[in-house]
């Protein structure tokens, strides 16, 4: 598939999530939205694990961090675009952060807008990233310990202002 980290970067480089506007507007099955949101969120996936399963969508509706899908057990955009954001974040932050997050920003923008916010920064900070590593190169051997040292060091330092932002907005 790729031949090494830097062919992956390369591939990652034009990523893109869909806008609101792209997202399906029909209401999909829970097979379906596996598939979409495994899909949009192809650049987390490691070959080891799934992305998200119809039990964590079962789960996520329990715990209230998306709303209930229709009675024909279908969804929508609604319910796609939390799916996207909750897959994704879930891999940095708890879910309890998560949801908090995701209200404050839906309270802040509207669902739609939150959403579509969401998606540029994720974007923006994948780029981001892949400048910093293209320009640290010469400080770091890119197949090294210390670029990968460096990266998880980045994202704990990351998840801990993440977590102490939504703190304080929520005592606002």
């Amino acid at each position: 598939m790729y031949k090494d980290f830097e062919d992956w970067m390369e591939y990652v480089s034009d990523f893109k999530l869909p806008r609101w506007k792209e997202l399906p507007d029909v209401e999909l099955y829970k097979d379906q939205v596996v598939t979409l949101v495994e899909r949009y969120l192809s650049i987390f996936n490691n070959g080891e694990e799934k992305i998200i399963t119809p039990a964590s969508i079962n789960n996520y509706v329990k715990w209230k961090l998306l709303p209930k899908p229709s009675k024909r057990k279908q969804y929508d955009r609604i319910h796609l675009s939390y799916l996207i954001a909750i897959s994704a974040l879930k891999n940095i932050l708890n879910l309890q952060d998560i949801k908090k997050g995701i209200d404050l920003k839906v309270i802040e923008y509207g669902e739609t807008l939150a959403y579509d916010k969401f998606c540029e920064s994720f974007e923006n900070s994948l780029r981001e990233n892949i400048r910093v590593i293209k320009e640290k190169n010469h400080i770091f051997d890119v197949s090294g310990n210390d670029l990968s040292l460096s990266l998880a060091c980045n994202a704990l330092v990351s998840k801990v202002f993440a977590q102490k932002y939504l703190h304080f907005e929520r005592k606002k």
